[in-house]
């Protein structure tokens, strides 16, 4: 007589799952003055702006957007804008730390290209402040 004991094979444990991050709220802000009407919502996984104007005159030059961080006075220049139709706007991590709930955007007439000095050289025609949807 024999007899055959088997034993079952231990089963490993299970992988952890990969975590997945949660996406981000986007950040908007309504950009309003006198005659200028602009809406700009910020999407933090792909660092992009997406700047519509429903009104905005650029002036003799171009529009140029900007971010006043929280706490601080001196606009940081985030770039010239298509004022005819909605566009993107590409930002880099520097300028993406910026923007967050209760900053303000403005936008300002420059001269083609942009303010030369890095900080606004004509008139600010709409502003607005962050807030997260």
């Amino acid at each position: 007589l024999g007899v055959i004991v088997l034993r079952p094979t231990p089963v490993p444990p299970a992988p952890p799952s990969p975590t997945v991050p949660a996406p981000t709220a986007p950040m908007v802000a309504s950009l309003s003055g006198a005659e200028a009407s602009v809406t700009v919502a910020f999407d933090a996984t792909t660092a992009r702006l997406l700047v519509t104007p429903v009104t905005l005159d650029r002036g003799a030059g171009d529009a140029q957007l900007w971010v006043i961080p929280v706490g601080r006075e001196v606009p940081v220049p985030l770039g010239v804008i298509d004022a005819q139709g909605a566009g993107f706007l590409a930002v880099d991590a520097a300028d993406a730390a910026l923007l967050m709930p209760g900053a303000t955007i403005a936008i300002s007439q420059e001269v083609r290209g942009g303010s030369p000095t890095g900080a606004p050289q004509g008139p600010i025609v709409a502003t607005g402040k962050i807030i997260r949807v």
